[in-house]
């Protein structure tokens, strides 16, 4: 009879076993299904991540080559502008101005500029009008000058013609 207990309890004990060792792997099955499942799903997350910040970065790499275009052209353009009025300034041309575009710096060196320019103007004006007056009474001088040269030239042969009588009377007299 022992033994035949013995027996049954073993065989009842493998079917236990058998049993405990059944629903243990079911529940690692069951375990490793939902973590492959949040595996999944995480890494669907992570994409998505890596997706978004790819679209930022490019973003934001549009924004700042739009704001550095926007921020070259507000200080190129006006300083472009002053650099080609300085030009015609140089070559003669000094009614030109530079237009003020805006109230910072730039605005500022271009409010100067034009001060310069309207006193280079003015000075222009003045030196152009000295040369008039000065040529203007060389002018003169040179007509005085030429009226007495010529009344000079009468003289002389005036002169000439009365030496020439003195002598011709001079000869005659001693003749005599």
């Amino acid at each position: 009879k022992r033994n035949k207990a013995i027996a049954l309890i073993q065989g009842d004990g493998n079917v236990r076993f058998s049993s405990s060792m059944n629903a243990l792997q079911k529940l690692i099955n069951h375990e490793n299904n939902e973590a492959f499942s949040a595996y999944q799903t995480i890494k669907r997350f992570a994409s998505m991540i890596i997706v978004v910040t790819l679209i930022f970065t490019v973003l934001a790499i549009f924004v700042a080559g739009g704001m550095w275009l926007t921020t070259t052209r507000s200080i190129v353009v006006p300083i472009r502008v002053i650099e080609e009025i300085a030009k015609k300034i140089a070559s003669g041309d000094f009614k030109q101005r530079v237009p003020i575009m805006t109230q910072d710096e730039l605005g500022s060196l271009a409010g100067e500029f034009n001060q310069m320019a309207e006193n280079i103007e003015e000075h222009n004006t003045t030196l152009e009008d000295n040369v008039l007056n000065r040529t203007a009474q060389l002018k003169a001088a040179n007509l005085e000058m030429e009226k007495q040269k010529k009344e000079l030239e009468n003289t002389n042969v005036a002169l000439v013609h009365a030496n020439e009588m003195k002598n011709q009377f001079l000869a005659n007299v001693s003749h005599e």
